[in-house]
């Protein structure tokens, strides 16, 4: 093998001639170079992954999943580099061909970089997400007619096409839509009088209003909707478009929440285009419809279900109404259609101080809302002060979405585990799914709830290939997903294999991410209670610490947490075929979601050693340094001025060890997990034996006489989420019982 065919194979210079000839035949395309081909794969990864993504982002249910487009280009790299690196090792290396190649190789690099960098700041241009303020005029008088362009323009970016009509009395109305869709949109320009600067003259300005706002389909008929005959989806659009028009003629406007503002009700128009397209379609076949009809006809069902669990709950717990918290442990997924888009969303974690502060608004006298589902929470209440604290909650929206993951669940007649209704007693017998015949379905009755929703398969629609990749293998499908926010929710291992085993998902989980741990290894990555204290943790802390200070009857409280080393992912979406495996998935959620909410209650930080045994030393040296100290401690009447709480977690259920204000200092070993079959959804249990074995003294017969009694009172501190000062109660109970120290 001569010199110049090694120094081809090896370089394979790309030189394409400056302008073809006409008669010339048809060039054959060449081969890409080694050094193109790996700078292309380098700038591609430095593109999409700016920073290495973290551990919990590497799997298919991340809200950032990994691409594989990436492993492709790699695959297709590598025989390259191997075909290559075979040539050079057949034969004998010649100075001169180390000398070109490297002057080569440092031309094409800087040549190949600068070509990289201007074709990466060309693609990334229009897929950067825009940041600015909105351009609002300085002049009030301005703003009416800035705004009505503002909604013109938002409407027609996405593809809608609008017509404007002055009216009488300023009257303005903005009529279009799509195919399907029509929207009819009516504002009013008020007259505002405003003082100049001196205040020795007024002027008169227009204000504009949105009076209303009306989504219709096909035939049906546009009259406007008010006050309360608006539908869902009409009061989303009025709240949202209303919102945006109040920030930007408000005393004070925020152009940075205006711009949010306009961006929020773009997505919501952009997801009704969506569905006119998709209703376009099948026009023809006269199935469009039902993409439209799909939340509207879910929404029904779900609350009537929500309505006869909030039923059993208030019946099982002897009261008219049924707290919202314990039913969203008991029960499922609280459904508010249409509360932060034009689709389904479920509230599956609440955290105990916005629930608090819903029972405190809706104990006011201004509040007049009538209650609805047997709910101890007026639906008006409910929805705003979700929808204003949606950050703080675990929401999942069954919304539609692009995907390449076609579940095989849609080509089956039933879900791997089928949902379980705690709350609706009917006795469903679930023992065929767990015998060896594969044929075995759902039973007919379950719990009431009609088969058809359960098996109710999601529409779905296939979408042309890209024209990147016209034989893509797996092309991109609009389907139904669980979507759960831009943050996700924190998740530990058990939880996600429990996702991946009880749906039959027909996708590999472990594809891509190797087999250690059933594709959810370590790695050497934070744990979950990491990534709840830190969500940009990259290590693993071997303790926390948090303190709660002293009251009038208790010492400060130091809780010393030791994490599971279990890894955590972050859940942002998931691909559903059916409506059992929504409920099924939310069932599996909303356990994290409690598990979170009550470990979030602490204030964690990392434990710090050395500051710790320090600490430790100099209160043993002023004890030993005190008689009356010392005597107090022999005696056991010396009161700590801390009460060092040991906190383990295993699965959903949080591990406490209290030292009790006794003379022999006897350990109190209780846990508190998550139960949906317990009357408040949580459940504390005690270990006497445990204690018994630990610290082998009277005192823990006394204690387990009494500690039965105050089991419920426990309980009911974790609903309203004192875990945090769950130790200091029972230190209050003991010394109020035994009446020491």
């Amino acid at each position: 093998m001569d010199l110049d065919s090694i120094e081809e194979d090896f370089v394979a210079v790309d030189v394409q001639p400056e302008e073809p000839q006409a008669d010339a035949q048809p060039a054959i395309p060449l081969r890409p170079s080694l050094i193109t081909a790996l700078s292309e794969l380098i700038a591609t990864f430095d593109e999409k992954y700016p920073v290495i993504p973290p551990a919990s982002d590497l799997h298919p249910f991340s809200p950032t999943p990994p691409d594989t487009d990436i492993l492709e280009s790699i695959l297709r790299v590598t025989p390259m580099i191997t075909a290559s690196v075979a040539s050079v090792a057949q034969a004998n290396i010649h100075p001169r061909f180390i000398l070109r190649t490297k002057e080569y190789t440092n031309h094409a690099d800087t040549w190949l970089k600068n070509q990289i960098k201007v074709g990466s700041l060309f693609r990334q241009l229009p897929k950067r997400k825009q940041n600015y303020a909105a351009d609002l005029p300085l002049e009030p008088a301005l703003v009416p007619a800035w705004l009505l362009d503002e909604v013109m323009s938002l409407l027609t970016s996405i593809g809608m096409d609008m017509f404007k009509e002055d009216g009488a009395d300023g009257r303005v109305k903005f009529l279009g839509g799509g195919k399907i869709l029509v929207v009819d949109i009516e504002f009013l320009l008020t007259p505002v009088s405003s003082s100049n600067a001196e205040g020795s003259a007024s002027t008169t300005a227009s204000g504009l209003q949105l009076l209303s706002i009306k989504t219709t389909r096909g035939s049906e008929s546009s009259a406007s909707s008010t006050g309360e005959e608006r539908s869902p989806l009409d009061t989303l659009l009025y709240s949202a478009l209303s919102s945006f028009l109040k920030e930007a003629q408000g005393p004070s406007p925020d152009c940075l929440r205006l711009q949010q503002l306009a961006d929020s009700f773009k997505e919501h128009a952009k997801s009704l285009m969506l569905l006119d397209g998709l209703a376009n379609a099948e026009s023809s076949l006269g199935t469009g419809d039902r993409w439209f009809k799909e939340t509207d006809d879910e929404a029904k069902i779900v609350l009537d279900l929500a309505s006869r669990e909030s039923q059993a709950l208030a019946s099982s717990l002897g009261s008219s109404s049924a707290p919202l918290d314990i039913l969203i442990h008991r029960g499922h997924g609280y459904p508010l259609p249409y509360l932060t888009s034009p689709f389904l969303t479920f509230l599956v974690g609440l955290p105990p101080r916005i629930y608090l502060s819903m029972l405190k608004a809706q104990s006011a006298p201004s509040s007049t809302s009538s209650q609805q589902n047997s709910l101890d929470i007026p639906p008006s209440i409910l929805r705003e002060y979700v929808f204003n604290n949606r950050s703080s909650c675990t929401l999942a929206t069954l919304k539609l979405s692009s995907t390449t993951d076609t579940p095989n669940s849609i080509n089956h007649l039933a879900t791997l585990l089928p949902p379980t209704f705690t709350l609706l007693s009917d006795q469903t017998d679930f023992t065929a799914l767990l015998s060896d015949d594969f044929s075995a379905t759902l039973p007919e009755s379950t719990h009431g709830i009609p088969q058809e929703h359960l098996n109710r398969v999601f529409p779905t629609v296939a979408e042309p290939a890209p024209e990147s990749d016209p034989l893509q293998l797996n092309p991109p499908v609009k389907g139904y997903v669980l979507d759960f926010g831009g943050e996700g929710v924190v998740m530990r291992r058990e939880a996600m294999h429990r996702l991946s085993g009880g749906l039959d998902l027909g996708m590999d989980i472990d594809g891509g991410l190797g087999s250690m741990d059933g594709g959810f290894g370590n790695f050497g990555s934070p744990g979950w209670v990491d990534l709840l204290v830190d969500s940009k943790a990259i290590l693993h802390s071997t303790r926390y610490v948090s303190h709660v200070k002293a009251t009038g009857s208790n010492p400060a409280i130091q809780h010393l947490l030791s994490p599971p080393t279990d890894p955590g992912f972050v859940l942002g979406s998931i691909r559903v075929g059916r409506m059992s495996d929504v409920w099924r998935v939310l069932e599996i959620v909303k356990e994290q979601a409690w598990l979170n909410e009550t470990l979030r209650s602490f204030q964690w930080r990392i434990d710090s050693t050395t500051a710790k045994d320090e600490g430790k030393a100099a209160e043993a040296a002023k004890l030993l340094s005190d008689e009356e100290e010392l005597e107090a401690l022999i005696q056991g009447s010396n009161v700590p001025t801390s009460i060092p709480v040991q906190i383990s977690v295993r699965g959903t259920t949080i591990n406490y060890t209290v030292p009790l204000p006794l003379p022999d200092s006897p350990l109190l070993m209780f846990s508190v997990s998550f139960d949906p079959t317990a009357p408040k959804g949580v459940r504390v249990d005690f270990d006497i034996a445990a204690a018994f074995l630990e610290s082998q003294t009277s005192s823990i017969e006394k204690i387990s006489q009494v500690v039965l009694e105050w089991k419920v009172g426990m309980e009911e501190v974790v609903r309203r989420g004192g875990a945090s000062i769950l130790a200091g109660w029972v230190w209050r109970k003991v010394q109020e019982r035994f009446q020491v120290i």
